[in-house]
């Protein structure tokens, strides 16, 4: 099995930015009370979104190296973000963020050296 890709500063910028995009529509439709009817399919949205992401930029064996943890952070965020009102905090930008940190400190804890 090959190793994981490197994901580059610019897609990480990115994925952090289009995070922030989706916390910022859940945070006005939940100021204006739409939230409760519109939470769920913008997170299966969001989700998906992450989910072909992640796949695109680290490949399939990225996935299967790192699928529990990645899954695990996004169905988090999917779960905070769905309950009306709670959806205000920033769980993707949070979620994205841990999930692209713990990608750069297992680098570092396995070597600079090494791809992933």
């Amino acid at each position: 099995m090959s190793k994981p890709r490197d994901i580059n500063f610019v897609i990480k910028a990115a994925m952090v930015a289009v995070a922030l995009c989706f916390d910022a529509i859940q945070f006005l439709l939940s100021l204006t009370g739409a939230g409760a009817l519109f939470t769920i399919p913008i997170d299966v949205i969001a989700w998906l979104t992450f989910f072909v992401w992640f796949i695109l930029v680290s490949g399939w064996s990225g996935i299967v190296q790192r699928q529990f943890k990645r899954q695990a952070t996004l169905a988090v965020a999917a779960l905070i973000e769905a309950v009306p009102f709670l959806n205000i905090l920033p769980g993707w930008t949070i979620a994205i963020a841990t999930t692209l940190l713990s990608q750069k400190a297992e680098k570092i804890v396995r070597g600079n050296n090494e791809d992933y």
